[in-house]
């Protein structure tokens, strides 16, 4: 594979780390349905993976919340919807976790060639009991800019 080939076609690149966005999503307990938060940012962005970090004592989200427990996590699911119709459908958030070990740029490969639609997309426990109110969920989303992708 040439060069060029390898530029734009981020799935044949090595731990291609393109353009990053990260969101987080507060947990309430009793709460079973959480909304994807940012909803202009996302859409029509080309997606090409995603990584959450999973939870340990020492490890804080971006604005400083506790991350929810493995027992949250293993009963959390993920859905992501592009013109009402869901594009990723209830996908174990356990698969997005990168452990502490992993490579750094690890990322669970999903290509969403037109991005999605961030403000009807959303995380579903399926048990409330185990969710505690002010953790997180934190999810980074890995893109590359349509911007600045040229193909002549």
């Amino acid at each position: 594979m040439n060069n060029v080939n390898k530029l734009l076609d981020p799935l044949k690149r090595d731990k291609p780390l393109l353009n990053t966005h990260t969101i987080e999503i507060e947990t309430e307990a009793g709460q079973q349905i959480y909304n994807i938060p940012d909803a202009d940012f996302l859409r029509d962005k080309p997606i090409i993976g995603m990584v959450m970090r999973g939870f340990h004592a020492d490890r804080k989200s971006k604005n400083g919340r506790s991350f929810v427990s493995d027992a949250v996590l293993k009963e959390s699911f993920l859905t992501l919807m592009i013109d009402s119709k869901a594009i990723i459908n209830d996908l174990p958030m356990e698969y997005l976790v990168a452990n502490a070990g992993d490579m750094p740029g690890d990322y669970a490969t999903i290509f969403i060639e037109k991005g999605f639609d961030p403000s009807t997309s959303s995380i579903r426990v399926a048990s409330s009991g185990n969710i505690v109110t002010n953790e997180a969920f934190e999810i980074t989303f890995i893109f590359m800019n349509p911007d600045y992708i040229e193909c002549k």
